[in-house]
């Protein structure tokens, strides 16, 4: 059976890949929820989602959602081709 976190890991590996500089450097998981820790120049902030889901259809686009504001707050330029 597929987890759901595999969703997840893979919206946002695909988001991740369309901002230049931008990476996944690790995916820290707690009880209740997991930090997906990205590195953009020289910053590596994190993006919290649940480590249990249940939101398998919106939940992983919210991630996405997440990661690309704090992409954009860092100065990163998304690659839309």
């Amino acid at each position: 059976m597929k987890s759901h976190m595999a969703d997840y890991d893979a919206a946002a590996q695909d988001e991740v890949a369309r901002w230049p500089g931008a990476q996944i450097v690790e995916i820290v998981t707690g009880r209740k929820h997991r930090k997906t820790v990205i590195g953009f120049g020289g910053n590596t902030p994190f993006v919290v989602s649940p480590a249990t889901s249940r939101d398998t259809k919106r939940g992983p686009m919210r991630h996405c959602n997440d990661i690309r504001k704090v992409l954009r707050e860092l100065g990163a330029v998304r690659n839309d081709n």
